[in-house]
């Protein structure tokens, strides 16, 4: 009786891709290991449709666990920064350079407004790309007033930075900045006009000739659920709508990746949930057939001998018991993952 192992080889692959990977030296090979499943070619055509229009949109890409989401986030990233396109068929063309801001928000715990994250990414971005940021109007001249009576303390942060004092004062170091203020009990919070960032987002983009800015959010559905209030999910929730609805006038693009639909994921407020809905009209889904080629061109190659072994057992399968769930070609393509484990993973999202 042949064993497993006398059927199937299993060949070494990375088990867990996080998007914030792509900021690593070599990780174009993670743009080798991607497969191009239907659902994955039929999202990379739809965002790059959408880039060739050149007008901003929201898509929601929807996946349960290890069904490569952030790996396409990760590969998506890669291919525009880089502007060039995956062998897809019918791609349409598309002309940059973008801004690409991967934001994983496995990085982020749950008291951290999305607002906030969503900013530092793009600071983070614009200071690495231009070295510049985005900043409320007198923002940090604000910070130095509250903090001039505290001299000592602030050298001792530059120096533990290993930063001068001036540099201090910059978008980078506001987390430690914050941590400063509240040591010295000066508890103070930037006041963020969303449409003054946008538009000094807009004037950087058009002063270095760029087309626009491409968000990729991984893990969004779980970063909403552990929201511990009500007034803190709802208020993520309606930064989310913001983003939308300034997407075209940027132009901006919000591509996130979900584990579940957003609309399980907590209490969202009637009026924002039908704007969303507007705003972000593109919902990509990484389900069941995906997961399926994903196991039998990647995680599974069957030897040589495995094609007449498996039809034999598959026939004995068939005359054993009344009724099989699954066809010769399911059972042939996933051997040894039984078929209905995709039903599964699929009802687990």
């Amino acid at each position: 009786m042949q064993q497993i192992a006398d059927l199937i080889t299993l060949p070494e692959i990375k088990t867990v891709i996080r998007l914030n990977e792509v900021l690593k030296p070599q990780a174009e090979v993670l743009q080798t290991e991607l497969v191009l499943t239907k659902e994955v070619n039929r999202a990379f055509q739809a965002i790059f449709a959408s880039l060739a229009e050149e007008k901003g949109k929201g898509f929601f890409i929807e996946g349960g666990y290890g069904s490569g989401k952030s790996h396409f986030l990760a590969c998506l990233y890669l291919y525009l920064r880089s502007q060039t396109t995956p062998s897809v068929p019918n791609l349409p063309k598309v002309k940059g350079p973008w801004l690409v801001i991967p934001i994983s928000l496995l990085d982020y715990g749950s008291e951290v407004r999305l607002q906030e994250i969503i900013l530092e990414a793009i600071n983070t971005t614009l200071e690495r790309c231009f070295h510049k940021a985005l900043l409320p109007p007198d923002f940090m001249a604000e910070l130095e007033r509250l903090l001039e009576t505290n001299e000592e303390a602030l050298n001792q942060l530059a120096k533990q930075l290993n930063i001068s004092k001036k540099e201090l004062f910059t978008f980078k170091y506001w987390p430690h900045l914050h941590q400063l203020f509240q040591r010295l009990n000066l508890p103070y919070r930037p006041v963020l006009d969303r449409e003054h960032l946008l538009k000094q987002l807009k004037a950087v983009l058009k002063e270095e000739g760029y087309k626009g800015a491409i968000l990729l959010v991984d893990e969004l559905s779980e970063f909403l659920k552990s929201k511990s209030t009500i007034p803190a999910f709802q208020e993520d929730i309606r930064f989310l709508q913001f983003l939308g609805e300034a997407a075209q006038e940027a132009p901006l693009w919000i591509i996130a990746a979900l584990q579940e639909k957003l609309e399980t994921t907590g209490d969202i407020p009637q009026d924002a949930f039908a704007k969303i809905k507007d705003r972000y009209p593109v919902r990509l889904l990484f389900a069941g057939g995906h997961i399926e080629e994903i196991i039998s061109q990647r995680l599974v190659k069957k030897r040589p001998q495995a094609k007449a072994y498996l039809e034999e057992l598959y026939e004995h399968f068939k005359q054993t018991f009344n009724y099989l769930p699954f066809n010769w070609e399911q059972w042939f393509k996933l051997y040894p993952v039984h078929p209905l484990t995709i039903q599964l993973l699929d009802e687990l999202r």
